[in-house]
């Protein structure tokens, strides 16, 4: 157990982190459950620390952001607290504007789980299977034809 002096959203924002790295392995809305909870008790954070603390990119703190600011859930801030430790305004924040890796969350997911090759093997023999049922008539027609 561990115990430290806090606050009450402190505790929560512990909670959340606590609940994403423990040993179980989560499903991906439950961790997108924390991950959004975690966003709105530490609002004034920026993307790229909240990222940081949670093990996302700063596009996908900042798709879940959006989300919940859309949803009415969290108002938008005008200033947040960057890496450095020092208030910036909001719209500085994460100017790169790129797109989270659609991938980065299927690959971390599988990793946890210690699964990936296997997901990736059935993927590969499934391919595999499918260009050969496409190639299969294109071939016959050459074999037939001698």
């Amino acid at each position: 157990m561990i115990v430290a002096k806090g606050s009450v959203q402190d505790a929560l924002g512990f909670a959340c982190l606590a609940n994403l790295r423990h040993g179980k392995a989560l499903t991906r809305e439950e961790k997108k459950k924390a991950i959004c909870q975690y966003i709105k008790l530490n609002s004034k954070l920026s993307n790229r620390l909240i990222g940081d603390h949670v093990g996302k990119s700063e596009g996908t703190i900042r798709l879940y952001r959006d989300e919940l600011i859309d949803m009415g859930e969290l108002k938008p801030e005008e200033k947040v607290i960057g890496k450095d430790g020092k208030e910036q305004l909001a719209e500085k924040v994460g100017a790169q504007n790129y797109a989270p890796d659609p991938f980065e969350e299927w690959f971390t997911e599988h990793v946890t789980m210690g699964d990936v090759f296997d997901v990736l093997e059935k993927e590969l023999l499934r391919l595999e299977t499918d260009f050969l049922a496409k190639l299969s008539p294109i071939l016959s027609m050459f074999t037939s034809a001698t």
